[in-house]
């Protein structure tokens, strides 16, 4: 039997398969060219329908997952796939072992592995590899056709080192849909080459469970790590994601991410995105962005998940800025809570709260965001635009190094702080309400600078104008 050979290296120019052809012949552009015309598949289920605020271009209506990371538009999933879904291998109900074997498809709309119906899969040291193109960007975000390795309800899959891989749009690498749906990873290395191509994803309730993992993207609109519509749950340990596609983030979460000990950075987009009733915890993670915020926690307009508390908790780890802000939060209610995180940024922004009107409905989409520092250290100026309220609470031995609202354009911003905390200003700031903590104001270090108050919202201090310990002043806002 002639041996396929798989590799993934992403720092490799071209990539050949047992036949010699070069990658390109397979993906063909990683852009956002139209998908095939072509194909054999015919369905009666609902096709897949749009409701758009504005017109959509055409080449977004064909490669639809651009939503799965800006939501500008509602999408309505079909209730069930359009499209036939099968495989080389399809597992119902059994419990089978798969050891150093290679699985690897290059057929339309056809997932290399697919386990269903109660089936209970191992592979070990396996390569499971898809080089074929999906004709439905919908089927491929909302139920996981053409993934490489597709985990369906009731099932339970396990990879024991080896790789998976996929070069073709619309081609996730390991996907779980629905109830009772589990994926556990060790060791294995993930890759996906082509735009539209999650490297792991769950949607619909679906598990994944992952240690010392590398996953990998390179096309645009391809998040890594993607916890989509309906929610799901992903848990990774250790190992590295990284995405180097255009808007395609690290880690995107609409329902429950959990990271420890991972490194997690991205080239061409946010590095971590967490919409609507989402929630992600980083724990001892150093996350990192080269071209935009860092991080952004919105509601979008997709329908992947409802409108609700966004929630980012992160321990330890770091966070690394080098354009835009550290956080960047549009068209939701949000809760950041910082815990000996190491912040590295020169872009000297720590929070952009806005109403961006790409979501939500104008003049009702700004933001509310809450970040709670305990033990942490805290650097960057805080701007909110005047849809938009920000809450700035230092606890335990907490530090900001920065200016809030200098441009007194918020529509409410808050500063807390406890008796072990201390603010050191940067620029002069506008505040609706200021909880110092320290009847002297002793740990406010103002630099010379002035911090405007509310008086109607500070009965404490009385309307008076304070001179603070190193010439500023605490007074009431001229507004």
């Amino acid at each position: 039997m002639k041996k396929h050979i798989f590799p993934f290296a992403l720092s490799t120019c071209a990539v050949f398969l047992s036949t010699g052809c070069a990658l390109t012949d397979f993906v063909g552009n990683m852009g956002l060219e139209d998908y095939p015309a072509t194909t054999t598949a015919v369905s009666t289920a609902p096709t897949e329908v749009y409701t758009p605020t504005t017109t959509i271009p055409p080449t977004l209506i064909d490669n639809g997952m651009t939503d799965a990371n800006y939501g500008e538009y509602k999408v309505t999933p079909p209730e069930k796939p359009t499209v036939p879904i099968t495989a080389v291998k399809t597992i119902s109900a059994d419990t089978e072992v798969f050891s150093s074997e290679n699985i690897i498809t290059k057929d339309e709309n056809t997932s290399a592995v697919i386990a269903r119906e109660g089936a209970d899969v191992t592979f070990k040291e396996c390569t499971i590899a898809s080089n074929s193109l999906s004709s439905s960007s919908l089927d491929t975000r909302f139920f996981g056709l053409n993934s490489a390795l597709l985990c369906q309800p009731r099932s339970h899959v396990s990879v024991n080192g080896g790789e998976i891989g996929t070069t073709g749009k619309g081609a996730a690498g390991v996907f779980t849909y629905g109830s009772g749906a589990v994926a556990d990873l060790s060791g294995a290395k993930i890759s996906t080459y082509g735009a539209l191509s999650y490297g792991i994803a769950s949607t619909y309730k679906g598990n994944i469970f992952g240690s010392n993992c590398i996953i990998e993207t390179t096309g645009n609109y391809s998040p890594a790590v993607y916890v989509g519509r309906n929610g799901g749950t992903i848990n990774l340990i250790a190992g590295e994601v990284k995405s180097s596609g255009g808007n395609a983030p690290a880690v995107y979460s609409a329902g429950t991410l959990a990271l420890t000990g991972t490194k997690v950075s991205a080239e061409g987009s946010e590095c971590a995105v967490i919409e609507g009733t989402g929630s992600a915890m980083l724990t001892g993670c150093d996350i990192s962005s080269d071209t935009t915020n860092t991080v952004r926690l919105f509601c979008s307009n997709s329908g992947d998940a409802p409108a609700g508390l966004t929630k980012l908790d992160m321990f330890g780890g770091s966070i690394s800025t080098n354009t835009g802000a550290a956080f960047y939060v549009a068209n939701t209610k949000a809760e950041i809570y910082l815990q000996r995180v190491d912040f590295e940024s020169s872009s000297g922004s720590l929070v952009n709260a806005v109403a961006n009107d790409k979501w939500g409905e104008h003049g009702e989409n700004g933001s509310n965001v809450h970040i709670t520092a305990n033990y942490q250290q805290l650097e960057g100026d805080v701007y909110a635009d005047n849809l938009s309220t920000v809450t700035i609470e230092l606890t335990a031995l907490s530090t900001l190094e920065g200016g809030i609202n200098t441009m007194n354009t918020a529509k409410e911003a808050h500063i807390i702080l406890d008796a072990s905390s201390k603010w050191i200003v940067t620029g002069n700031s506008f505040v609706t309400t200021i909880t110092p903590g320290m009847a002297d104001f002793s740990n406010i270090i103002d630099n010379g600078y002035t911090i405007y108050y509310d008086k109607e919202k500070n009965s404490h201090l009385n309307g008076e104008t304070i001179t603070l310990r190193n010439g500023g002043l605490l007074t009431p806002s001229p507004n």
